[in-house]
């Protein structure tokens, strides 16, 4: 036999209130778990901030245009 998931230290909880925690509980642990298995988003190249790590254009033409391009 499993051991109980809830155990109630003190008091006496009415059994709505039970089933009031434990759905808050299940919610909490799924909310969690998806945000563990939920694959990172994407980001845009723009706001990518490793773009401005990069050396800054030299002088040439076109270089106005570089400067402005991620990457």
């Amino acid at each position: 036999m499993n051991p109980p998931a809830v155990i109630v230290a003190k008091g006496e909880p009415s059994e709505a209130e039970l089933v009031a925690l434990v759905a808050a509980l299940t919610a909490l642990t799924a909310s969690t778990a998806d945000a563990v298995t939920s694959p990172a988003t994407e980001r845009s190249a723009w706001s990518d901030r490793c773009r401005l790590l990069h050396a800054a254009p030299s002088a040439s033409p076109g270089a106005w245009r570089r400067s402005y391009l991620p990457g």
